[in-house]
């Protein structure tokens, strides 16, 4: 979202600017201000995603939108061997007005997200798995009268988790793997949730908020919940000293995310928690403002760094971001280098997607390798925002643009870039 905007607030909007919405009786405001994400899979800051935070987390082997090539395959090759191609995902067999793409595992074998359904009445969501690029459509059976599943991670074993909204916005976290769901227990104090993400073995883990009658509380700071694997009935929470929001967990149990002074704060500090608990600050070079941790690859914690360089309120903030390792221990870090973009939003893979007025959206890996994610001469298709990048930065998912249609829902397809 844009530096001017309140951070989550642009996330719904976001995600509703791609619907009319009916009228209904959900607290938008009270989901606006919960929706503190994003890139499980995903982490959005200079522009919106969506209401809920993707994540990612396993290394199953691909077959479809992967390629084939998983985390530890280090042979394949990272270069383009010919022009790129970009093609529409599969829609499900559903009257929407529009999908959003949520997340993936690492592999791109399942890839979750959401249906905006029509209706006149009222606003109705549906989860969306995509498996082998074949979509299918699920619910949870709604609490009350709103319908609004939000799938949005899913790991390498099909496991996909989520949140549903309630009548005044309070959302509750679940877990829905072959027609089966399980409604995760809040923790006590805590019962407004978002940006659920899931590791290979099945630990779930999301963001906190306490409620103050029927709005969020203003003074009671969020925190990361986790439902270990083995005990989902036992959910443990994890503090810091501020307000958290959780990005991502790592297959060892690591909690990624940030930190900020209050709820919408726009100054914030990347953070850790051990698969114990214990919170750690991580390193912020000076010289930058702010940043978040996303994942953890190849023993080391990915994650990006910004600032905003031109303080002339009456210019345009111009936010630069770079690619950042942490390592498991310790108080040091590795910057890449430092690209300008409008929306930038790191993957689970480590790579940034950063989405340019001046041209095609930009993937840039840890070690500052850039990748246009450009389309064919002629192509009708065009990818606006990547939310996922495999680890060889071969294969990109996300949020596209079609000119070969009038439907309002055809023109914001999910579509898969190639090369």
């Amino acid at each position: 979202m844009t530096v001017e905007d309140e951070r989550g607030a642009g996330a719904m909007r976001a995600l509703m600017a791609e619907v009319d919405l009916p009228p209904s009786s959900v607290d938008v405001d009270l989901a606006v201000r919960t929706a503190r994400r994003l890139d499980r899979r995903l982490r959005v800051t200079t522009a919106a995603a969506v209401v809920l935070a993707v994540g990612t987390a396993s290394g199953a082997v691909a077959v479809g939108i992967g390629g084939g090539q998983t985390p530890d395959d280090k042979s394949a090759t990272r270069e383009c061997t010919g022009p790129p191609t970009v093609t529409a995902l599969a829609a499900p067999d559903i009257d929407h007005a529009g999908l959003t793409f949520t997340g993936a595992d690492p592999s791109g074998r399942y890839l979750v997200g959401i249906a905006h359904v029509q209706s006149q009445d009222r606003y109705i969501i549906r989860g969306v798995l995509w498996v082998d690029g074949s979509p299918r459509v699920f619910n949870l059976p709604p609490q009350d009268k709103n319908e609004l599943t939000y799938a949005t991670d899913v790991n390498g074993a099909g496991l996909v988790v989520g949140g549903d909204v309630g009548d005044i916005g309070g959302s509750g976290p679940w877990t829905y793997r072959d027609g089966e769901f399980r409604r995760l227990p809040a923790a006590p104090g805590y019962d407004l949730y978002n940006g659920m993400f899931v590791n290979e073995r099945g630990d779930v883990v999301a963001t906190a908020g306490a409620r103050d009658g029927e709005s969020r509380s203003s003074t009671t700071p969020s925190v990361g919940v986790v439902w270990p694997a083995d005990a989902p009935d036992q959910p443990r929470i994890l503090r810091a000293p501020g307000w958290v929001t959780v990005t991502g967990i790592g297959d060892d149990g690591t909690v990624l995310g940030y930190v900020g002074d209050d709820f919408g704060s726009f100054l914030y500090d990347p953070y850790a928690w051990s698969p114990g608990g214990e919170a750690r600050a991580l390193a912020v070079p000076q010289g930058w403002e702010r940043g978040t941790s996303a994942a953890v690859r190849d023993g080391r914690i990915v994650g990006y760094l910004e600032r905003t360089t031109n303080q002339d309120l009456s210019r345009p903030p111009v936010v630069e971001a770079a690619p950042v390792e942490w390592p498991l221990d310790g108080d040091s870090a590795e910057v890449g280098p430092a690209v300008t973009g409008g929306v930038v939003t790191t993957t689970d893979s480590g790579w940034l997607s950063v989405r340019r007025d001046d041209g095609p959206t930009l993937a840039v890996a840890p070690d500052g390798r850039e990748r246009l994610l450009d389309s064919p001469a002629g192509s009708e298709l065009t990818m606006l925002d990547a939310r996922w990048v495999s680890e060889d930065g071969r294969t990109a998912v996300g949020m596209g643009s079609s000119t070969s249609s009038p439907d309002p829902a055809a023109n914001r397809p999910v579509v898969v870039w190639r090369c």
